[in-house]
């Protein structure tokens, strides 16, 4: 059933099976985190381009339907006329979590500031399986932890500043499978531990999929800027120090990672010289159907021979600062 709330946050007209609430301030967002996770319908939350600041955690008892968020738009959330529009959730200390009921989760061009943490997590009750994805969305002194049941996971052209990621997946025995885990074109800087990838023991004779990390930057993390639990393929990365916890952490067929300084500017953009810069995989393009492929700021995600590692592609042109 549609519905029709009008007091916190605007409901936009959609079909019969799925509600769009736009979303502006906090008494907003609460209000429509409460009735789209009660919902089994598959409920998106746009929200209006800029900051809204947090002071409450959301972290609603469980995610019943599909759920998008979905930053960038004007007001009213009938267009977004930038692809580099974002909304920015800033939050002093407090907690953001998505329990989530075998359904899809996209966040979408959203920058979450300064929550204590921001997690997923899912549930085994249905058979069903569903993709979380983390796509143009940047983590500033917060982190990301997903924990993947039902849920296949991919996170892309993202950027962890002091809080990094970590993506834990686990066997199912209602769906007899682990979910897939893919990290690609994401930078991660300045965390104790950039990017950190595990899976739980599966039963013989199941084969589960191997984690991908590619074209991503990890570096500058104070302890490690990988951390593998589990075998993982890693290719075109460029990171400085690797944590393994698992014999064969790194899958046989792992190519051409770098080492070396990745020379990004204080934005975490590549500088001229970067070695970032065209040596990515072109594998990773085009990177989903969410919309045109394109990196963290809005550019397009191929300039030049190939696409460039890490969340920006980059340009000899001067862009403004996108923090």
């Amino acid at each position: 059933m549609k519905k029709h709330l009008f007091c916190a946050f605007v409901a936009i007209a959609a079909n019969a099976d799925a509600a769009q609430f736009c979303v502006s301030n906090e008494a907003g967002l609460i209000s429509a985190m409460t009735n789209a996770a009660a919902s089994a319908e598959a409920d998106e939350i746009r929200f209006v381009q800029g900051n809204i600041t947090i002071n409450s955690d959301l972290a609603p008892a469980r995610v019943y339907g599909a759920l998008s968020l979905r930053g960038g738009y004007t007001v009213g959330c009938t267009a977004r006329p930038s692809s580099a529009g974002k909304t920015t959730l800033t939050a002093a200390g407090r907690r953001l979590h998505f329990l989530l009921d075998d359904h899809d989760l996209l966040l979408e061009r959203m920058d979450f500031v300064g929550q204590s943490q921001v997690s997923v997590s899912g549930t085994i009750a249905n058979p069903l399986v569903s993709m979380i994805l983390v796509t143009r969305t940047r983590f500033l002194n917060t982190g990301l932890n997903i924990e993947s049941y039902s849920h296949d996971v991919r996170v892309e052209n993202s950027i962890f500043v002091g809080g990094g990621l970590q993506i834990v997946g686990y066997f199912t025995p209602v769906t007899q499978r682990s979910g897939a885990i893919s990290v690609v074109n994401c930078t991660s800087v300045g965390a104790a531990t950039g990017i950190s990838i595990a899976q739980g023991p599966v039963p013989m004779p199941v084969i589960r999929p191997v984690p991908l990390l590619l074209n991503n930057i990890s570096y500058g993390n104070s302890s490690q800027d990988l951390r593998l639990l589990t075998p993982t393929l890693l290719s075109h990365n460029i990171y400085r120090s690797l944590r393994l916890e698992h014999e064969g952490a790194i899958a046989a067929n792992s190519q051409k990672n770098l080492s070396s300084n990745p020379k990004l500017d204080t934005n975490h953009r590549p500088l001229s010289g970067s070695s970032a810069i065209n040596s990515g995989s072109n594998d990773a393009f085009p990177l989903g159907p969410i919309e045109k492929v394109d990196d963290y700021a809005g550019d397009p995600r191929k300039v030049g021979s190939s696409i460039d590692r890490g969340a920006f592609e980059y340009s000899n042109l001067i862009f403004q600062p996108v923090f």
